[in-house]
């Protein structure tokens, strides 16, 4: 006997015999529910329209930031555990002989109310905020081709205000939002379904166009400046994987669509529709993102469409693509929370009659409508926000409901639930590090940094102790004196350039002796170290006492005085105040200031004699005990140290200074707010809102005119090549294999410095600032294992030719023997 299925006016579900002779089907008197014609097809196109075009053209970043194996991987993982948890969630479609026709409907049957609520407020604010994207992006797109239509006809008047165009999407979407119900989209969809096969096919032949032979790309992704920075941007592609497949929201509303009359049924019907689908997107998604980072490598941009240029009719065919995808995608993302609303007023008994229907769907959704795209219109930013909704979303929806509603309804046995569990919560894991990721990557990327208010680099942090070395010095300080060149051997066995010559810059930093003129000691708390104490030396030069008065012939006569009296009865509050720091400090720093009256650094008030004032630091002291530390700095008091007894020849160091300033810049350079149009916009560069009226202020985020540069900067393992010693040999640039006698001064002297007469190190490259800019050396905070670390350097050639132009000789005894006597 055949069976069939019924659907009556209560939701309820089941299998009834065949009652006509001839084999026609017919339904009990009292179904009264609304027909439905979907099949497999049709929910497929519903599922392929709602979900590609939402975060397939950012899958080329993602993979950049993850790289060509994690980028694939997380993809392909992301897609099957999708299909997974959908393929649950349309088994508990029928819950007890009863269909349910929303999401809503489907935990309510396995949770109650509290869990409807909670489930419900994730699902709709989630679909408006989507739906919202498209409201943004479909008005973009459309602008982009009235753009390149004009470029190529060359028209001055273009049809391009974003405004405009918002409207005219808006007032599309109006007359689609009075069809009553998804299934009513069926048609919309199958186009929506094509355009975005469409796209993502001309994504895929102009990135494959693109590679041309040479794929670009590197197995970790994208490098940055600090492990932290990688870390969070591959979160945030985790995010963007994350929305891509985030279609489980409107699952149950798609399955509501299919035929009930005849098997196999909605259920089955779904599995295939969800399995087909999620094949054809994991295709899909692998294809766009892998050619897009073939093409472009790293450097593909956050859109995939925004990197072609040309040919500029088959980029305009494809933006036109996705606004056809949109304005299906719009409606199948907002129509489950216009029904869910819908629902909720004609239940309450406060509802006149004539609110109902065809009457309560023509002015609530074209009120909805108007809502978004107002919306739309005064945040055109809005969409940086998506990515951290997708996240937030996709676990509590998409796998955690799902699985808790299956386990619920069908009681599997220990072991699928175990798994399902553990599925359950290394997804919620993965999505609470993208919404990590998500929250860093926010919209003030282009924030600029907080400018300094001293020129001198500060060292937040030291080495790491070890107390089984001596007590030693970790940081030094000198001023930048210029660049050069050298020449020396590679010493890299088992390279191809062992032995072979290379050119190399380094900088010239004068590092005249630091003087030690106190000691500060620290001891830990819950809050981290806070000073003891402090004892400074009997006797502190003028250059360093000025660095604590602001009107110093005021101060000078008093300055210090108080304290030099502690030194006056045998020294014994001094000797207390030393042994209080053995006895309780774990951290001991020595402060000592540079000599700078020893290089060549003018005076700002040379007429009046003044003394310049010395540069101040605290350097931490590592090795030993607490008491070896203490004894070690208080022999220092007093004495000059210099460079050569904190570093050494081929160590890596850090280089801490204060970048060059850059002077004001607008909007544009320092915050990327791009330029309004000319003739509807009287300024070109203004941003929206600046702010409240109370408090009367702006805020520091807002996008403001400012100076650039002037930053603090950290550059790491900076590798030492040579130490010049004062009056030794190190000090010259004389090398084994060029034995001219020459000074590392190059001739003329260093530009905008002058002669270096003090120690010096020579470090491998460039370093932050400009020159005379005070320079903080500091031992590297990394253990050195690396081949160029170890690297033992020997310089064959150091030039000392003139910097104010192409010199062309070493010394001036060179010059004079080529050019002969020079006329007076």
């Amino acid at each position: 006997m055949r069976r069939r299925w019924c659907c009556g006016a209560s939701g309820a579900f089941a299998k009834t015999p065949a009652a006509a002779e001839d084999g026609s089907l017919s339904c009990p008197a009292d179904d009264v529910a609304p027909r439905r014609t979907g099949t497999t097809l049709t929910a497929t196109a519903h599922i392929i329209t709602a979900v590609i075009g939402a975060g397939v053209l950012a899958l080329p970043h993602a993979v950049a930031m993850l790289g060509w194996i994690a980028g694939p991987v997380c993809i392909f993982l992301f897609g099957a555990l999708t299909q997974v948890c959908s393929v649950l969630l349309a088994d508990c479609y029928i819950i007890d002989d009863k269909i349910n026709n929303t999401y809503s409907e489907v935990v309510a049957a396995c949770y109650g109310r509290w869990a409807v609520i909670g489930i419900g407020v994730v699902q709709h604010v989630n679909l408006v905020l989507v739906t919202l994207a498209y409201a943004i992006t479909a008005p973009q797109s459309l602008q982009t081709i009235a753009n390149s239509v004009c470029q190529q006809k060359g028209s001055s008047s273009c049809f391009n205000n974003y405004n405009i165009w918002a409207i005219i999407f808006g007032a599309s979407q109006l007359i689609m939002s009075q069809l009553p119900t998804v299934d009513s989209l069926w048609l919309a969809s199958f186009i929506g379904a094509a355009m975005s096969f469409g796209y993502s096919g001309i994504a895929i032949g102009m990135s494959a166009a693109e590679i041309d032979g040479n794929p670009q790309g590197t197995l970790g992704g994208a490098s940055f400046d600090s492990p932290a920075k990688k870390a969070f941007q591959a979160l945030n592609a985790l995010g963007a994987i994350l929305f891509a497949y985030n279609f489980s929201i409107q699952l149950v509303e798609i399955q509501a669509t299919i035929k009930t009359e005849r098997p196999p049924g909605p259920v089955a019907s779904m599995r295939r529709a969800i399995t087909v689908s999620v094949l054809v997107m994991t295709s899909i998604y692998l294809a766009v993102a892998c050619t897009g980072y073939a093409a472009f490598g790293n450097a593909v941009p956050g859109s995939i469409m925004t990197a072609f240029t040309s040919p500029a009719w088959l980029v305009d065919l494809a933006n036109a693509m996705v606004v056809a995808h949109l304005g299906p995608a719009y409606q199948i993302c907002i129509q489950p929370t216009f029904q869910f609303l819908e629902a909720k007023m004609e239940a309450s008994p406060r509802n006149p009659h004539w609110n109902r229907g065809l009457m309560l769907r023509l002015w609530f959704r074209s009120l909805f409508v108007v809502f978004l795209t107002f919306l739309a219109i005064l945040m055109p930013f809005f969409g940086s926000i998506i990515g951290l909704s997708g996240a937030l979303s996709f676990w509590p929806v998409t796998v955690a409901a799902p699985i808790a509603c299956f386990i619920k309804v069908h009681q599997p046995p220990g072991r699928t639930r175990v798994w399902l569990q553990t599925l359950n919560f290394a997804t919620l894991v993965v999505t609470l590090a993208a919404c990590v990721g998500a929250v860093y990557d926010g919209n003030l990327g282009f924030l600029p940094k907080k400018r300094c208010r001293r020129g001198k680099g500060k060292c937040k942090s030291f080495p790491k102790d070890d107390a089984a070395k001596p007590p030693h010095l970790t940081a030094f300080m000198g001023y930048k004196a210029g660049m050069t060149h050298i020449v020396r051997d590679v010493e890299k066995p088992g390279s191809k350039l062992h032995k072979k010559e290379t050119a190399e810059a380094v900088t010239i930093i004068e590092t005249p002796p630091m003087v030690v003129v106190g000691i500060v000691g620290y001891v830990q708390t819950a809050r981290g170290l806070r000073s003891l104490n402090t004892v400074w030396a009997e006797h502190l030069s003028e250059e360093v006492k000025r660095r604590f008065y602001k009107n110093w012939y005021k101060a000078k006569k008093k300055a210090f005085t108080k304290y030099v009296k502690k030194y006056a009865d045998g020294k014994k509050e001094i000797e207390a105040e030393v042994a209080e720091l053995k006895k309780h400090c774990c951290v001991i720093r020595v402060l000592a200031h540079t000599q700078v009256r020893k290089v060549p650094i003018a005076q700002k008030k040379a007429h009046l004699m003044e003394i310049q004032k010395a540069h101040l630091m605290e350097i931490q002291v590592n090795g030993g005990t607490a008491a070896q530390k203490v004894d070690f700095a208080y022999d220092l008091l007093e004495k000059a140290v210099p460079v050569s007894s904190v570093f050494t020849q081929n160590e890596m160091i850090d280089a801490i200074a204060i970048t060059k300033g850059h002077g004001t810049e607008g909007v544009v350079t320092r915050w990327g707010v791009s330029r309004l149009p000319r003739k509807t916009h009287r300024g070109l560069r203004k941003v929206a809102c600046i702010g409240a009226w109370h408090p009367a202020r702006v805020g520091w985020t807002v996008a403001r005119s400012g100076a650039m540069g002037f930053n603090h900067r950290t550059e790491m393992n900076k590798k030492v090549y040579r130490i010049g010693v004062k009056g030794e040999a190190s000090h010259s640039a004389t090398t084994e294999h060029d034995v001219t006698v020459k000074d590392i001064t190059p001739m003329g002297g260093f530009p905008h410095y002058g002669v270096v007469k003090e120690d010096y190190v020579m470090i491998k490259g460039a370093c932050p600032g400009v020159k005379r800019r005070v320079i903080t050396l500091r031992k590297s905070i990394f253990p050195q294992t690396s081949r160029k670390a170890l690297e033992d350097v020997r310089l064959k050639f150091i030039d000392t030719s003139s910097k104010f132009g192409n010199g062309r000789f070493q010394t001036s005894e060179e010059k004079a023997k080529v050019l002969g006597r020079i006329k007076a």
